[in-house]
């Protein structure tokens, strides 16, 4: 299971780059691109399974994979704030980091175990495992590829011209340029 713990703090486009490609030069419809925009970019980050602006995640798991290796979603992988264990009391235990390696460069990012015996034991049957952890290309909207930037902009505009219309969010134009980034599962 993965949960939201802090959503971007920015969008990856601001309103006066979606309103100049719209050629829109009235306010009357701000909140709404706004709400278009936050659409879209979810749209993408579930069409590449990643995330885009920094943001933070927890992953709750039940145990340990038998090859010591916990991949963790969303990619890229900034960073690994804390992985607890919870016991069967319902205590928690920060695990000492110096009992994992973070490998933020490969895609999905993971955490590995460094020691022979692998990762401790939780000792809570369910959800014994929570792993914290930022993911994104940075925290400005620079920081992400131009090409995902500009599909995001184009789902927008396609939003906006449908407005509740039934056609294809993701125009192949759309996957075209989000297809070099979409993390695909084997």
């Amino acid at each position: 299971m993965i949960t939201l713990l802090q959503p971007p703090p920015v969008e990856p486009l601001d309103l006066a780059e979606i309103k100049a490609h719209l050629r829109i030069d009235h306010m009357d419809e701000d909140s709404l691109l706004q709400s278009y925009l936050q659409a879209a970019r979810r749209t993408v980050e579930d069409f590449l399974g990643r995330a885009l602006i920094t943001q933070r995640w927890q992953l709750v798991r039940d145990h340990w994979p038998e090859n010591g290796t916990v991949c963790l979603p969303k990619p890229p992988l900034l960073s690994v704030e804390a992985v607890r264990l919870i016991h069967r009391a319902g205590e928690t235990q920060i695990m000492d980091p110096m009992l994992y390696r973070v490998e933020s460069r490969a895609e999905p990012g993971f955490l590995v175990a460094t020691s022979v015996g692998g990762f401790p034991k939780a000792g809570q049957k369910h959800g014994g495992i929570e792993i914290d952890f930022s993911a994104g290309y940075g925290p400005a909207a620079q920081d992400i590829p131009a090409p995902i930037r500009h599909a995001i902009l184009l789902v927008v505009a396609s939003l906006y011209q449908q407005r509740g219309g039934t056609g294809h969010i993701l125009a192949q134009s759309v996957r075209s340029l989000l297809g070099p980034y979409r993390m695909v599962r084997l």
